[in-house]
């Protein structure tokens, strides 16, 4: 039952200083950026250079910009 409480207590841990979450934040802030700047590219050759519908367009530009590395 001990280890039990152990796991508990380590799933339960909170950031050790506000450094760490501002760290968290600025990296999903970029994450987040760097994804808009794909879907944004992707949904420009959709739209203007296919032909793409708007709908399809921002559907298909968030897959490709999800799989794209």
């Amino acid at each position: 039952m001990a280890k039990h409480g152990q796991l508990l207590a380590s799933a339960l841990l909170f950031p050790e200083s506000p450094e760490w979450k501002a760290d968290e934040r600025g990296g999903a802030m970029a994450m987040t950026l760097i994804f808009a700047g794909k879907w944004n590219r992707w949904y420009s050759v959709l739209r203007y250079r296919k032909g793409f519908g708007l709908f399809d367009s921002v559907r298909c530009g968030l897959w490709l910009a999800r799989g794209s590395a």
